[in-house]
């Protein structure tokens, strides 16, 4: 069984409602929060997962800032947008005085279908990368005086190219002050009731964790065609079939070897810098790469480490052999080490280490946890560093063993988290379901541990199966092999065949073999022609041969 290989991700048009009472501050953290996302998605590689975005900002009218666009490779696109939203933010909204938006958000939705329709008439194959359209509306009103407004749609809007009407009321200072108790339970008259089933409304605060959490949902896959994963259990009882359940696999985090700086999120015992500049190791001769510096930010319960922020390739910290470092500082290195370990350990703790910038002079960290990384200033705080030469910092854990040693592994940070995309209702448990899995899982072995040697992957086979040819892994192939080498056997015991046999090598004949034999398989001899050079050597040695008999013969006759 299969399944699409290509989510179906919507294109995606914001028409951002700036009509009080919105606040400029709301504005800001919105913009600040749509830029992140923006230069991840454009960043991001394999398939898109903002296939097209476009945005609206409603005022008196609805003034386009940006149309539908690709959001690959277009960031700098997406960033100049961005800066024409603040900037009118900053001009426009301290004087603007309260308005009535149902007219201009029907001319807003309006508007964005129709340059939809003109996209995906023009553009061949559009349907493989996106299906429909998703509206979200960002005000400061609540859903239902959204809602209420969409009488003044007009009739010529194709609803079947709206996936949904997303309602998002940004909450503030200022838009809590004002009683929307009455707006929230706002009766919609039957105008409106050919579109209620498109509109979802949410509340979301302006705070950085809850924007966050709201645009990189859109980097989540929700294609729903299709299950993910099977997992086969044991039959419950011998006259079943074996048990199925069906899953979906959400994605935890972003997968950092998609991104530009995807090296700055990971460990390698030898630099993965080598594998993609030098394709030979005779090139990389004399290559020195830089020490990792990992600079402790915090220590943490081991019993509040969750394994699913973990990931990577983990690796095995040890205290240093380095043969040039002195004895007493060998010593003193290891003995540090040793305490480390027995003192984390003790306390039941692991540490939080973040990866050091080696090109800022002093090593020092260019954003903080605490920072949006939304600005970025030319100067760096260690000193005068462009911001251009700044990159990510990845953050680690490691894990104390009572084997003195310590565990290495990535852990996800704030700018690689995904939201969950689904949240999980806790049902009751059923009795008849509860006795069928404990049927089954009885059938299964248990281990006291695990032991990796005992569990193989088939990874050689695998592998024999991609570098030998074809006819090498036939079994046929082998009996034939098996056969012949016999055959070879019984020949090397037997006398030497006639000299008629043409199969016997002649003097002057040569043995050749064809490019394709086996050095072990029976080598076809072919008696080739001989040389120019060797046919006048043979016809000398016979004219010497001739011209001795001949003198024999003359001198026996002569003494007779």
């Amino acid at each position: 069984m299969n399944r699409p290989a290509i989510g179906q991700h919507p294109a995606r048009i914001v028409l951002f409602d700036i009509n009080p009472p919105f606040e400029i501050l709301a504005g800001r953290s919105i913009c600040d929060a749509l830029e992140n996302v923006l230069c991840v998605g454009s960043s991001l590689a394999g398939l898109s997962r903002i296939p097209l975005f476009g945005m609206y900002v409603l005022t008196t009218f609805p003034d386009m800032i940006l149309p539908l666009t690709h959001v690959r490779n277009n960031c700098v696109r997406l960033y100049t947008a961005l800066q024409d939203i603040r900037t009118l933010l900053d001009e426009s909204l301290p004087d603007r005085s309260p308005t009535e938006m149902g007219q201009c958000l029907a001319q807003g939705l309006l508007e964005a279908c129709r340059q939809f329709q003109r996209y995906i008439g023009n553009v061949q194959q559009a349907s493989l990368n996106f299906n429909q359209l998703e509206v979200i509306v960002l005000t400061a009103h609540p859903g239902g005086y959204v809602q209420q407004n969409l009488k003044d749609l007009p009739s010529q809007v194709d609803l079947t190219l709206l996936k949904r009407i997303l309602s998002v009321k940004v909450n503030s200072s200022m838009s809590e002050s004002i009683d929307t108790a009455s707006q929230e339970t706002m009766a919609v008259d039957g105008a409106t009731e050919d579109y209620s089933g498109l509109v979802d409304m949410l509340c979301l605060e302006c705070d950085q964790v809850s924007l966050h959490r709201f645009f990189y949902s859109w980097l989540t896959d929700t294609l729903s065609e299709s299950e993910h994963l099977h997992v086969l259990l044991p039959p419950p009882t011998p006259a079943d079939t074996e048990l199925l359940i069906k899953c979906d696999v959400l994605e935890k985090m972003l997968n950092p070897q998609r991104l530009p700086c995807h090296n700055r999120y990971s460990l390698d015992v030898d630099a993965s810098i080598c594998k993609y500049v030098y394709p030979t190791p005779s090139k990389a001769v004399g290559m020195t790469v830089s020490i990792h510096k990992l600079k402790t930010v915090c220590s943490i319960p081991r019993s509040a480490l969750c394994e699913s922020v973990l990931f990577g390739l983990p690796l095995v910290a040890v205290p240093t052999a380095c043969w040039t470092i002195d004895w007493e500082e060998l010593e003193t290195n290891q003995n540090n080490f040793n305490a480390l370990c027995a003192e984390l350990v003790a306390n039941d703790s692991v540490l939080l280490l973040q990866l050091l910038d080696v090109n800022s002079p002093t090593g020092a960290v260019p954003y903080s946890s605490s920072s949006s990384g939304t600005s970025v200033s030319t100067k760096s705080t260690a000193g005068n560093v462009s911001s251009r030469q700044l990159s990510a910092s990845g953050y680690f854990i490691m894990i104390p063993s009572d084997n003195r040693t310590l565990l290495l592994k990535s852990v996800v940070s704030a700018e690689l988290l995904l939201p969950s995309s689904r949240s999980q209702i806790m049902k009751p448990l059923t009795k008849e379901s509860e006795l069928c899995i404990q049927a089954s899982l009885s059938q299964l072995d248990s281990c006291d541990h695990f032991n990796p040697l005992k569990f193989s992957t088939g990874l050689f086979s695998a592998l024999k199966r991609c570098s030998l040819p074809k006819y090498a892994l036939d079994k046929g192939w082998a009996a034939k092999r098996k056969i012949e080498l016999k055959r070879l056997n019984k020949v090397s015991c037997v006398e030497p065949m006639v000299p008629s046999s043409p199969k016997v090598a002649r003097p002057g004949n040569r043995l050749t073999a064809n490019m394709w034999s086996n050095p072990l398989s029976n080598v076809v001899k072919k008696a080739s022609k001989p040389s120019s050079r060797q046919s006048d050597n043979n016809s000398r040695q016979s004219a010497v041969k001739n011209n001795i008999s001949k003198m024999s013969w003359k001198s026996g006759f002569v003494n007779d």
